[in-house]
């Protein structure tokens, strides 16, 4: 079947002069000069054994047999493209839907998805934030990012990130004069709570504290919250290193106390064992690996 195919570009050649009736025209839309297109047209016209244009002097006229032979060379041209789309769209059309907290989301995965997009132009990415745990196979999504200890029944888990904690607050909390330069001044402020088991508790039993002689408390549920409310001075929220640390680096966030802890939290992809070799999700993981190196 390939010997019986002419010429690709010969082929392009003699569509564009066809559909001119000149040369010269086709010459401009090909990006190629005269004497090229009149030489892919005339070997054309040497492996079909037919003429296809009568040259006059000013102008070109296709012969019978060449104004066939285009209309079959235009339907192969347009099948082509036509295929060309659909295999675009498809590419296009491959999604991840990925569950995960919107405060990793919106401190972490946001400002670098960007990267990703421009790696992977072919690959959307679908977010399902919620705090709740979410049963992959049942609610349809492709991929969590969960913060845990890395082990959850019947799921594949990739490490991404080990987690520090810390006690932060904004530089207008500290400048209302209330003391906080060693653990116990804690005491003095309102600490900003994010769910009923939190990591104040681990923090603070490192760190020699009695979460129960610090009588303000408040309890926000959503680290989003806890965020703003620290960055509006309302207290001391408990930093997580991965979602604070561009907000340290500006000085809207500060670390008042060296206390932290390296705890056995973590971020982690995971995947339903099903999925293994799924290349949107292989390309999704290993740029999320990438990007937690580098953070």
């Amino acid at each position: 079947m390939a010997r019986d195919l002419p010429n690709l570009l010969a082929l392009r050649a003699f569509e564009a002069a066809g559909r001119h009736l000149s040369f010269t025209l086709a010459a401009e839309e090909l990006s190629l000069t005269q004497g090229a297109i009149s030489r892919h047209v005339r070997g054309l016209e040497e492996e079909l054994g037919q003429k296809l244009f009568h040259r006059r002097v000013r102008s070109l006229e296709l012969t019978p047999q060449g104004e066939a032979y285009l209309g079959t060379v235009r339907q192969a041209f347009d099948l082509l493209a036509s295929g060309s789309r659909q295999v675009r769209a498809a590419r296009a059309e491959r999604r991840l839907k990925v569950a995960l907290t919107a405060s990793f989301a919106a401190n972490w995965l946001l400002p670098r998805l960007a990267r990703f997009t421009a790696a992977h132009p072919e690959i959307g990415i679908d977010f399902e934030p919620g705090v709740q745990i979410i049963d992959l196979s049942a609610e349809g999504i492709d991929a969590a990012i969960r913060y845990g200890s890395g082990t959850w029944t019947g799921l594949d888990a990739t490490a991404l990130m080990q987690e520090e904690v810390f006690p932060v607050c904004s530089p207008a909390l500290l400048a209302k004069g209330l003391p906080l330069a060693k653990v116990a001044d804690l005491a003095q402020h309102n600490l900003l709570l994010s769910g009923p088991r939190s990591d104040w508790e681990d923090w603070a039993a490192a760190a020699g504290l009695d979460l129960k002689s610090v009588p303000r408390q408040t309890m926000l549920y959503d680290y989003n919250l806890v965020l703003q409310a620290a960055l509006d001075g309302m207290g001391v929220a408990l930093g997580r290193r991965i979602l604070v640390e561009e907000r340290l680096r500006s000085g809207e966030l500060v670390q008042p106390l060296a206390q932290t802890l390296r705890n056995a939290m973590g971020y982690y992809l995971v995947t339903l064992p099903a999925r293994r070799g799924d290349q949107a999700i292989d390309a999704f993981r290993a740029w999320l690996r990438a990007e937690a190196g580098d953070a």
